[in-house]
C-alpha cells in the first residue's frame, strides 16, 4: 500500500513539474503604457555657465579620449547646483555638455522638471557646465542626465545619467 502511494505522489510531482516547465517555456507578452501628460511648460529651462578647463596631463594619444565625463550635483542658497565636466585627452576643436535634464521621481515614474541646453568651448581640453534649478525639493528624489561631446581628431558623444538620489545635501557655500 505504501508502495502504491508513493508512486501516486510521484507521478503527480511528476506531472506538475513537467507542467510547470511547458508554461515557463511559454513566451508572456507585456504591455506597458506610460502617462505622457507634460507639457513643455511644466520643463524649466536652466541657464547654463560655461569654464573652460586645461588638462596638464602629457597624453598624446590621437583619438578623440574622455579622461573625465561627469555629473556633480550639490545644495546651494541658489538650489541645486548641477555641474556637468567634460575632460579630453587632448586639445579639441570643441568640448561640450548638452541635453542636460532634471528628472523627479513621482510614484514611479521619472518626470522632466528642467532642462538645459548646456555649451560648449572650442580649443580646449575640457569645459564644466553649472546650472541651477531653483526648485528642487528638499528629500524629494531626483536624477540627472546630459550628453558629453568632444572632438579631438573625431566627433564622439557619450550619454551619462546619475543614479537616483534623495535630495538631502548638506547645504553648501559656492
Amino acid at each position: 500500500m505504501k508502495n502504491a502511494i508513493s508512486k501516486q505522489l510521484k507521478k503527480i510531482i511528476s506531472s506538475m513539474l513537467i507542467i510547470v516547465f511547458f508554461v515557463s517555456m511559454m513566451g508572456i507578452e507585456v504591455f506597458a503604457a506610460e502617462s505622457t501628460n507634460i507639457s513643455d511648460k511644466d520643463v524649466m529651462e536652466l541657464k547654463a555657465e560655461v569654464v573652460g578647463i586645461d588638462n596638464d596631463s602629457e597624453i598624446s594619444i590621437m583619438s578623440t579620449d574622455f579622461v573625465d565625463a561627469s555629473i556633480t550635483v550639490s545644495r546651494t542658497s541658489q538650489g541645486m547646483r548641477i555641474v556637468c565636466t567634460t575632460i579630453v585627452n587632448r586639445t579639441a576643436s570643441i568640448v561640450g555638455v548638452k541635453d542636460i535634464m532634471v528628472y523627479h521621481k513621482e510614484g514611479s515614474k521619472w518626470v522632466p522638471v528642467a532642462t538645459s541646453d548646456g555649451g560648449s568651448l572650442s580649443d580646449t581640453m575640457g569645459v564644466s557646465i553649472t546650472a541651477y534649478y531653483p526648485n528642487a525639493i528638499y528629500g524629494d528624489t531626483y536624477k540627472i542626465s546630459c550628453v558629453h561631446y568632444a572632438n579631438v581628431d573625431e566627433y564622439r558623444e557619450l550619454p551619462s545619467e546619475t543614479i537616483d538620489f534623495k535630495y538631502i545635501l548638506p547645504l553648501t557655500d559656492e
